[in-house]
């Protein structure tokens, strides 16, 4: 089993059974370790669909743990592809 596979297993695990702020640092985790880590949306999904409430600070939306994993897979992928100018070798290129 690839460790990307067990990362999205465990952080199935952690949003059944962990509380928020676990989960919310396993998936930055997971966003920063591997490319592309799509698998986080459904799982934040999954998250506010077990346990969101309507927050009166965003016009009673309950998905707030979706949008945030949609931003952060977005600015994932936008640091990566400017930051790393499409290198291989993980040096930095500004």
């Amino acid at each position: 089993m690839s460790l990307r596979t067990f990362c999205t297993i465990f952080l199935l695990i952690s949003v059944c059974a962990f509380p928020l702020y676990f989960t919310i640092a396993m998936g930055i985790f997971c966003v920063v370790w591997f490319e592309n880590y799509y698998e986080l949306i459904p799982l934040y999904f999954l998250h506010d669909v077990l346990y969101g409430i309507p927050f009166p600070h965003f016009f009673h939306f309950s998905y707030v743990s979706t949008i945030f994993a949609i931003v952060l897979v977005c600015v994932s992928i936008f640091v990566r592809k400017n930051a790393f100018n499409g290198q291989q070798s993980g040096k930095l290129h500004f």
